[in-house]
């Protein structure tokens, strides 16, 4: 018997979430994400099958399981860093690969080469790349967005 994600919800965040609950407020999604009979197979392998979820905005949302039972798996779709067979995924009512550019992810694991030398200001300009093409130089307006970032999560100082 395959093991599949189990997703659980909160009704109410926790507290320290945010710091100040009314910062940020108007870039908080009022928008659900919406999954819809998603299948994802690595080969003959089904990681998830016929997977249905809405995860309402404004909650803690959950996903547990064992090893293998697709968690992972079910984010990277919804990411669209891996293909689904079937299904579908909707931020609002738009699909979601719409709105991927304004997805940022974390992985578990990573294989970073730390004797690479990158700044901090590096690694954010990183994320700007897609705007302006690769080897291009960064516009004022992206050099803005870069450090509007860092300031929101207080790093502009190890900007170097």
């Amino acid at each position: 018997m395959t093991a599949f994600p189990t997703l659980f919800c909160s009704p109410h965040p926790p507290s320290n979430l945010l710091s100040n609950p009314n910062q940020g407020s108007s870039e908080r999604s009022i928008y659900p994400i919406q999954i819809n009979n998603l299948t994802v197979t690595y080969g003959l392998y089904d990681a998830l099958r016929d997977i249905n979820v809405t995860i309402q905005p404004g909650r803690l949302t959950g996903i547990t399981g064992p090893n293998g039972a697709g968690k992972s798996t079910l984010l990277k779709a919804v990411l669209g860093l891996v293909p689904s067979q079937k299904g579908t995924i909707y931020f609002g009512c738009h699909p979601l690969i719409k709105c991927q550019e304004r997805v940022a992810y974390v992985p578990q694991r990573t294989l970073v080469d730390w004797s690479y030398p990158a700044t901090v200001w590096d690694v954010v300009m990183m994320g700007r790349v897609q705007k302006t093409g690769l080897f291009h130089p960064f516009s004022a307006l992206s050099r803005q967005v870069g450090m509007a970032a860092l300031n929101r999560v207080e790093m502009g100082a190890y900007r170097n």
